[in-house]
């Protein structure tokens, strides 16, 4: 090549490379942060009070979401207790989605996994149902898993936002026709209070009682916080427990979670009239918690019925719990 036509086209990528820097540096230039926009400007989360989530040809697939005064219910499950933070994070999420516009062709909002029939619906609305935002979501993004497409109920509008709500409901790549899953949105936990707040507590199985009481150790420093054991002064089931196997026992007891709750209309078919088991806590300033355990609820999946008292609800426990607690401590070793 010619000293000349080299030294044109140095000039040459000399004025393209200016000419890209200065439309870099233009106040014309939008960054991607300055595309993005808020979807949904004025929502405040206070204003809802129901909250459904659906498919629109499948509504019994969908779940639905209550605030009451005690808190937040599943309607839609036996008016179970909802996950007071899960459920709040929906409408805090809405509040802040952002997005950037992708489309406004309606023609193709089946390829976003936008179409009305498709899409996964999101109602949020006041206690007399009227409306306060509904949005529908679509496909998820496989190379943005945190990110779908979402557009606002009657806008063909479609935004790829930085939230993903189709993962939150395990509903990415779901049959049309399953259902939402309820057990991530429902509080299992079967009582809240603390273990330290446990004074004494007895096992009763087939009218044989063990019962254990925590006792205040004598220490010689006063100023210092006070110390406790737990002991063991009555043995129906015939072995005395070390320390260790109380606490053990009674940390189950207290941290509880059941795999699955129905309402409490079933107490004799689920063997709880006349339970097979008892535990009784006896808990500070409190009273007394009883815990009931009653048949087997699921053979295969090794599932048992119990029941907590001044609670509406019949849960189902791994079976396996339940022999932590009655069975498997009071095996005499050979």
């Amino acid at each position: 090549m010619k000293k000349k036509n080299f030294a044109i086209l140095l000039v040459v990528l000399g004025i393209l490379v200016v000419i890209y820097i200065i439309q870099q540096l233009s106040p014309g230039k939008k960054t991607i942060a300055e595309t993005m926009v808020k979807l949904f400007p004025g929502f405040e989360p206070s204003d809802v009070s129901l909250i459904s989530v659906y498919k629109e040809q499948y509504p019994d697939s969908g779940i639905a979401f209550a605030r009451k005064d005690t808190g937040w219910i599943v309607t839609s499950y036996h008016d179970a207790p909802g996950k007071k933070t899960d459920i709040e994070k929906i409408m805090i999420d809405a509040k802040n989605l952002r997005g950037e516009v992708r489309s406004t062709n309606p023609s193709l909002l089946g390829d976003f996994g936008l179409a009305d029939s498709e899409a996964l619906h999101l109602k949020l609305m006041k206690q007399d149902s009227s409306v306060v935002l509904h949005f529908l979501a679509g496909k998820g993004i496989p190379d943005a898993p945190r990110s779908s497409f979402i557009r606002r109920a009657g806008s063909d509008t479609v935004y790829k936002a930085d939230e993903n709500f189709i993962s939150r409901f395990a509903m990415w790549n779901a049959e049309p026709w399953r259902k939402i899953q309820v057990n991530r949105w429902i509080e299992l936990k079967m009582f809240d209070f603390p273990l330290d707040s446990v004074i004494a507590f007895d096992l009763v199985v087939k009218g044989k009682t063990d019962r254990f009481m925590k006792e205040k150790l004598a220490v010689e420093d006063t100023a210092a916080p006070p110390k406790f054991s737990w002991k063991q002064i009555e043995s129906g089931l015939g072995k005395k427990l070390e320390e260790s196997e109380i606490s053990n026992i009674l940390n189950r007891l207290t941290n509880m979670r059941a795999i699955d709750l129905t309402s409490g209309d079933s107490l004799r078919a689920a063997g709880l009239e006349k339970p097979a088991a008892r535990a009784v806590l006896t808990v500070a300033n409190w009273g007394s918690v009883e815990i009931s355990f009653g048949a087997m609820a699921d053979t295969l999946q090794k599932t048992r019925y119990a029941a907590v008292s001044g609670n509406p609800f019949v849960y189902k426990v791994s079976d396996s719990m339940y022999e932590s607690i009655f069975v498997t401590p009071f095996k005499k070793s050979n």
